[in-house]
């Protein structure tokens, strides 16, 4: 049981790091910019923003 217990609080501490390590990553790249205006949209996250990517392969919006 106290594996399972470990694997959860890691799982948990990388959760809490991603958003850090996403900004560092995006930081001083072409895709900021496009993140940063999609930040300002109400819902839209770091995580989602940058996971968005090159919005021109969505054939339309819904």
């Amino acid at each position: 049981m106290d594996d399972y217990v470990k694997a959860a609080e890691d799982a948990t501490e990388r959760v809490k790091r991603l958003p850090k390590e996403v900004e560092r990553f995006v930081r001083g790249t072409a895709l900021e910019p496009l993140v940063r205006a999609l930040m300002s949209f109400r819902g839209i996250s770091l995580l989602i923003a940058a996971e968005i990517d090159d919005l021109r392969r969505f054939k339309a919006a819904r």
